[in-house]
């Protein structure tokens, strides 16, 4: 078994282990999350980088299918979410058999890209496993260009800055990785350069 995934409700959530999550988004998608054996490390008896990337990706899904916006209806409609890069900050150890707390939300929206933030802890001690920023592109799968995101999906997304908020989202990520983000240049070409790049797995 690699993991066991289930949604929860903000409200469930210890007002302490909130704090440690430090969420700025009123409304973040939230997941409990056990580990799997299958999540382990061939080397060291811990859960290893490359699952943290798959958590992250599996928690935005669901968080985008929870509003209204789920990969298949997506496809149907010619388009596809891309990671355009992803920064991920590696805080704890994590183990099979432990649970984790995930919580997921959109920093801001632009016309065709969007930042998504998710934060893991453990739910015995409260400890920090990972903060990650994720850049995704919605992308014409015809044209393989990037597409403007349509009014009713962009409301149902729910960024936590209002759409354009471009100021926000470059300062947010110059304070957590100074000379990492990507130019202006980059970002109107729709293809900024990347740590991680990959296609979301559809």
């Amino acid at each position: 078994m690699r993991e066991e995934l289930e949604p929860i409700q903000l409200a469930a959530v210890p007002a302490a282990l909130r704090a440690a999550a430090d969420i700025p988004h009123p409304r973040p998608f939230a997941m409990r999350l056990r580990i799997g054996d299958e999540s382990t490390s061939r080397a060291l008896d811990h859960v290893w980088n490359v699952e943290y990337v798959r958590w992250i990706d599996l928690v935005a899904e669901r968080a985008a299918a929870a509003g209204g916006c789920s990969r298949e209806g997506l496809r149907e409609a010619g388009a596809m979410w891309f990671v355009a890069r992803h920064e991920i900050d590696y805080r704890a150890e994590c183990r099979a058999g432990e649970e984790l707390l995930v919580f997921t939300w959109l920093r801001d929206l632009r016309r065709a890209k969007s930042w998504r933030e998710t934060v893991a802890l453990r739910v015995g001690d409260g400890a920090v496993i990972f903060r990650s920023a994720t850049l995704w592109v919605l992308v014409d799968l015809a044209t393989r260009r990037p597409r403007a995101v349509p009014p009713s999906l962009a409301a149902a997304l729910d960024p936590l800055l209002p759409a354009g908020g471009i100021a926000g989202r470059a300062a947010t990520t110059a304070e957590r990785n100074p000379g990492a983000q990507p130019s202006e240049a980059e970002c109107r070409s729709g293809h900024p350069r990347s740590q991680i790049d990959g296609f979301a797995r559809p």
